[in-house]
């Protein structure tokens, strides 16, 4: 259709232009020479080519206003704000589904119905005015009105540009300030509505591989300041946001397949964590049909998951209560096909899941002689509902005969008709043993609430306990589960240090099964506890909720405990600075005394080679006996281990040092390091600390802690 348009526009062009032509033909001034031809020639063609570069910028400037649309068109139908369009009569065209849900109707049931019927009757003629200054005007208004669902609704009319239809845009402003000012333009709508959406929101360039805008949600989901240092920031969507980079590709082959893409993916947060998102991803298409770039949805959901995998652990311990449970259960249907049974009663009786589930019927499984007594029962249970301690005998797979203690409960439909039933079966085999068993266990669940380590209640909506546990009564400093009981009767500021605290808690229930937080609650005496919480709400068969029950840990001394943790770590890390001050003066003191006891050593040393040893050679050279000699001889021999029992004691055959080792040994003495050593003897540090090492194993360090050069420093 628009290719159509755009080729009957050039032909209505067309002929504009040669009636022109024509009327202006005579006043049009032939060229006479070929100059003034290439002249003419060469201006039509400079126009033709002005003409063609216009056309082009006017294609891509439709291409991004197509594109445009299409995207604030996804947003129109997610924007959290509802849109509505009204006639003159204040009847309703069109809605988002916002607009509906803000109403609390399906859009279908909306359409072509008067507005004001979904106001109580005191707004109605304020509304109906309203409407008419928009129409008479001609101009844009706001107003605040509450619909008969009770919900307060911040609302801009917009009257068309036809004037016959005015826009309604709805915001539901009862637990915020007034909305803002209207918007006058829907592009500005929708770009705040970008903006400021609570959910993550994008824009990624397929040509150039980054990303385009990001939204405050979604730049905040990851970890970044802003929006725009998200967009400087991430050069590469494909490894800096998916911690998986196949995901991205993933996603870029599903829409060349189609339109949009929904999934869950993990992503990259700044710090390095990991968040599971939930993602809505669409292409915008060029005017070619190519994609131009992608815009989407991000949703954080990493609590959520945390939330229903803790909801799923709870209800596997649910089922294997159930199918583990030391009495048998099963259900069957009105003609006695068995619909489920618990895996002790398969056990019983001695049948897998597969031979009894929708394949067998009760009938089966009764010993001829109960089967008469069943068609007796049967129609008592569907006139009464329940039957208590029936004695009944079942045939096992082996065909013996098991004794049990049956109750059944009769199941219906909403009009009365009976669905199914639901059977608690007890091993009777011996009947006092099965009494016996039966008041264990009533007596087990019983002082499950009664007897639990944690504490465990039911309230109702109002705020009043119906029931509480010992340890929950504890936690609050009373004496017994009676005295709260009597004591509460409205557990919001009773109860909840900060009453705001049961408002989100039963706000929370109204869109999720369970609630999880860590509260500060108020005990008898004034004092507070921080009690770890789980609730949820029971709902009765009618869809309404019956109570509220849960569970309540006391978690204020592990709280008390983690502030101690971090005082005490606090403490030792001043110690420990205040260590390290004194061995660094430590270290100091024994450099010192080292220097001057080296300095010792060298003056030593250098007077018996200045003041002994040059006599002695003087006395060597004089005419001496072979006596005399040989006490020089002993006396330049015990001068020399003298001034080098360092180079003595490692040449020794007890240690057996190399050339080599009492080199590096003199400058391990020294306090040179390995880098050092290498340095002097031209070597490698490797090769040094091969050296090193042989060094530790002669001297018997091998696998010891102790200090080399303290060693080598003894040995002088």
């Amino acid at each position: 259709m628009t290719s159509t348009r755009k080729f009957i526009h050039k032909a209505s062009l067309r002929e504009k232009a040669e009636e022109q032509l024509k009327m202006k033909n005579e006043e049009i001034a032939v060229p006479q020479t070929a100059a003034q031809i290439k002249e003419l020639i060469h201006e039509l063609q400079a126009k033709q080519i002005e003409l063609e570069i216009q056309n082009q910028e006017l294609k891509q400037a439709n291409s991004e206003l197509d594109a445009s649309q299409k995207m604030y068109k996804g947003i129109y139908e997610l924007a959290p704000v509802g849109y509505l369009t009204l006639d003159r009569h204040g009847v309703i065209r069109k809605s988002n589904l916002t607009g509906a849900n803000i109403i609390g109707m399906g859009r279908s049931r909306l359409i072509n119905r008067q507005f004001a019927l979904f106001l109580p009757e005191e707004n109605r003629l304020f509304f109906k005015d309203f409407l008419n200054r928009i129409f008479a005007t001609k101009t844009s208004k706001s107003c605040e009105l509450t619909l008969q669902n009770l919900i307060i609704a911040g609302i801009v009319a917009i009257p068309s540009e036809g004037g016959n239809e005015c826009y309604l845009v709805l915001g539901d402003i009862t637990d915020r300030k007034q909305a803002g000012e209207a918007l006058a333009k829907s592009e500005m709508l929708y770009r705040n509505l970008f903006e400021n959406s609570p959910i993550g929101m994008f824009q990624y360039s397929h040509i150039e591989k980054r990303l385009l805008r990001v939204n405050a949600a979604y730049a905040k989901m990851l970890g970044y300041e802003s929006p725009e240092e998200m967009v400087s920031a991430i050069t590469d969507v494909t490894t800096q946001i998916h911690n998986d980079p196949q995901n991205h590709i993933n996603v870029l082959a599903a829409l060349k397949e189609r339109d949009w893409f929904y999934g869950e993916q993990p992503l990259l947060h700044k710090d390095g964590s990991v968040i599971i998102a939930k993602v809505a991803v669409r292409k915008v298409l060029k005017a070619d049909g190519t994609i131009d770039y992608t815009d989407g949805f991000v949703e954080d959901v990493t609590e959520q998951r945390r939330l229903e995998e803790t909801e799923k652990k709870h209800l596997d311990e649910i089922t294997d209560l159930y199918e583990n449970a030391p009495c048998g259960y099963h259900s069957s249907a009105k003609d006695g096909t068995i619909l489920r049974m618990n895996q002790t009663e398969l056990s019983w009786l001695g049948y897998s899941r597969d031979e009894v589930i929708g394949r067998m019927k009760l009938m089966d499984l009764l010993s001829p002689d109960e089967i008469e007594h069943f068609h007796q029962v049967f129609p008592v249970l569907m006139k009464q509902g329940q039957l208590h301690d029936l004695e009944g005998k079942f045939i096992r797979k082996d065909g013996s005969i098991f004794h049990a203690l049956i109750t059944v409960t009769a199941i219906y439909d909403e009009n009365g008709d009976y669905l199914m039933d639901r059977v608690s079966v007890f091993n009777n085999t011996e009947r006092n043993r099965a009494e016996q068993a039966l008041a264990e266990n009533e007596a087990l669940y019983r002082n499950l609430f009664a007897n639990a380590s944690i504490g465990m209640f039911q309230t109702t909506l109002e705020g009043r306990f119906l029931r509480i546990n010992r340890a929950y009564a504890t936690m609050l400093g009373y004496e017994s589960p009676e005295e709260v009981i009597a004591t509460f009767t409205n557990t919001a500021t009773q109860l909840h240090a900060d009453p705001r605290n049961r408002a989100e808690l039963l706000s929370a229930l109204e869109r999720q099964d369970w609630f999880y937080a860590e509260q500060p609650y108020l005990r008898k005496d004034g004092s507070i506890m921080i009690g770890k919480l789980a609730v949820r709400k029971v709902v009765a068969q009618d869809g309404t909720t019956s109570y509220l029950e849960g569970i309540v840990e006391d978690i204020t001394e592990r709280k008390k405990a983690g502030e101690a943790l971090i005082k005490n770590e606090r403490e030792l890390r001043i110690k420990a600075q205040n260590l390290t001050d004194v061995n660094t003066t430590m270290k100091v003191l024994l450099n010192s005394m080292e220097n001057d006891q080296e300095k010792l050593k060298e003056r030593f040393l250098d007077n018996i080679k200045a003041q002994v040893l040059p006599y002695l050679k003087k006395l060597k050279n004089t005419s001496l006996d072979d006596v005399q000699k040989g006490l020089i001889k002993i006396a330049e021999t015990n001068l020399d281990e003298i001034a080098s029992p360092f180079v003595q004691k490692l040449t020794s055959n007890y240690l057996n040092l190399t050339k080599t080792e009492i080199q590096i040994a003199s400058l391990v003495r020294e306090g040179k390091t390995s880098k050092e050593i290498a340095a002097i003897l031209n070597s490698k540090k490797r090769v040094i600390d091969f050296h090193r090492e042989n060094i530790r194993k002669k001297l018997g360090l091998n696998n010891k802690k102790g200090s080399l050069s303290i060693l080598l420093r003894s040995y002088s």
